[in-house]
């Protein structure tokens, strides 16, 4: 109870395509999208 899941991806705003290795933060908690451009950041409580 309490925690949640975020997740998403990255795209290129011109051409669409999924973008690695962006380095995505949310307080201490840090995550870097894989090859296809997601990413996703769990146990938020």
């Amino acid at each position: 109870p309490g925690e949640g899941i975020i997740w998403g991806f990255v795209t290129d705003g011109l051409t669409g395509l999924p973008i690695s290795d962006v380095r995505v933060t949310l307080d201490s908690l840090v995550r870097y999208t894989e090859w296809a451009g997601q990413y996703e950041i769990k146990d938020i409580a």
